[in-house]
């Protein structure tokens, strides 16, 4: 039997290291009402996160959908990272495909998947910017082939409602470009500290053209579904 294949990176972060000091540039004031509810004078930063970055794999000859779709749960609408899981019943993993280069627009103005979930998670920011700093690539696709990042022990210290609601000042919800456009007002009402942090492990996958996607997808989650253990 062939050895498990190795991250092609791997990196453990002190998250109370990272975060210390940690003074984002913020390329618009709504981020920075956000950060200030997630993380208030004084608030304490535990655990570890845990960055990998794997290669592509080959797919497997044959595959049950039955027992395969036993590992996912679908939930529509808008990206929500709240815990769905029992910890007791097992590790749960959150799906993002985004930009290739990992959480690129965290500061910006932007407010989809992945600077929603930086903005929840602010660690991962943090994350980006060390893991940089250290050498590390930290991109989730690499001379064509889809290299996806699992990142483990995020801590996610508020939630952002991006929902529709004009009783509570954003008619047109705070998603995507809204969110530049939303009463800083609104957008601190719509956010609510989650205390004590709930923990999020996030397989972080590229975004594709329609002639790779189904490729990439299936790779990435493939990647996980194998060598997710494999990062504990």
């Amino acid at each position: 039997m062939s050895a498990r294949p190795g991250p092609i990176e791997r990196r453990d972060f002190v998250t109370a290291v990272l975060m210390a000091g940690y003074r984002p540039a913020w390329g618009h004031p709504n981020k920075r009402v956000v950060d200030e509810i997630a993380c208030p004078p004084g608030a304490v930063h535990g655990g570890t996160l845990g960055y990998s970055r794997w290669a592509t794999m080959a797919l497997p000859e044959t595959v049950d959908p039955a027992h395969a779709a036993s590992f996912v749960r679908v939930q529509d609408g808008f990206c929500d990272y709240a815990p769905a899981l029992d910890p007791k019943a097992g590790m749960e993993w959150h799906v993002n495909f985004a930009d290739p280069h990992l959480f690129v627009a965290h500061t910006s103005s932007l407010f989809a998947q992945d600077e929603m979930q930086v903005a929840e998670d602010p660690a991962l920011g943090v994350l980006r910017e060390t893991a940089i700093a250290d050498g590390l690539r930290a991109v989730t696709v690499a001379n064509g082939e889809p290299t996806p990042v699992l990142v483990m022990g995020a801590e996610r210290r508020c939630r952002v409602a991006t929902a529709p609601e004009a009783a509570d000042g954003r008619p047109a919800g705070l998603y995507g470009n809204a969110f530049a456009r939303g009463d800083p007002d609104a957008v601190r009402r719509a956010t609510s500290p989650v205390d004590p942090p709930t923990v999020t492990n996030l397989i972080r996958g590229p975004q594709a053209t329609p002639v790779l996607v189904r490729h990439v997808r299936c790779t990435t989650i493939l990647t996980v579904a194998r060598y997710s253990a494999g990062v504990r």
